[in-house]
């Protein structure tokens, strides 16, 4: 991956994360049930927009991709809640995942149970941080759930200029592109990119629905809020 030479470091502007919380408290883990906790982004109406919660049995934190999961639907339309998911539990590990989607490849946080008495459950969530400014170029580096493969599932990476974060689900980015490569943890980078001084911008991470003209919105993953 190549950018035009860059010129300003990330540590010169103010920047704050918001991502997709989702978290499995060790109590709500039984035989026949596993319950869990979701806090996705400001603005997002998981019901109406199709998230769903996964679960396979896996010993491996990353996203089995070839291995047929398990689905429940989260049905309710506010971005934060709990639920519970009916399934027979043995002492084995499980991985469970939250999809800002319909599909498996909208998986976007993960949490790793491990076998019985290995320990509490791990949470992988997504994440997005400026890299540097340059002329008319930004990067980024973004993490996503191990086994994530952003270029096949469509991820796409969207910059707003003056908006706050719920405005990512119905405002047209002014800047986009797609992710570059299929690996979970990277650099990615927006060409023709020219940035106002003084000014507050919101770079939205989509886990899936990459289009070259009308990218679907309703998969926001996490985002970054920066002021130049």
């Amino acid at each position: 991956m190549t950018a035009d030479t860059p010129t300003r470091p990330r540590g010169a502007l103010d920047q704050q994360l918001l991502t997709t919380g989702f978290e499995v408290p060790p109590d709500t883990v039984s035989p026949k049930n596993v319950g869990y906790d979701f806090d996705t982004m400001p603005g997002n109406r998981p019901k109406k927009n199709g998230n769903k919660v996964y679960i396979w049995e896996s010993n491996s934190p990353n996203i089995p991709r070839t291995q047929d999961p398990r689905e429940t639907p989260v049905n309710i339309d506010r971005p934060d809640g709990d639920g519970s998911f009916s399934v027979e539990l043995t002492t084995q590990s499980y991985l469970l995942g939250y999809a800002v989607g319909p599909d498996v490849e909208n998986v976007c946080a993960t949490v790793f149970v491990p076998a019985l008495g290995d320990g509490d459950p791990e949470i992988y969530p997504p994440t997005i941080t400026l890299g540097r400014i340059g002329t008319n170029v930004l990067t980024f580096t973004y993490s996503m759930p191990g086994g994530s493969q952003p270029l096949a599932d469509n991820d796409w990476v969207g910059l707003w200029e003056n908006q706050t974060s719920p405005s990512l689900y119905t405002l047209p980015p002014k800047w986009f592109d797609q992710l570059p490569e299929n690996t979970a943890r990277g650099e990615g980078f927006l060409r023709n990119v020219r940035l106002l001084r003084q000014t507050p911008y919101i770079l939205g991470y989509f886990k899936g629905g990459y289009d070259a003209t009308r990218p679907v919105q309703t998969t926001l993953a996490c985002a970054l809020t920066f002021q130049t």
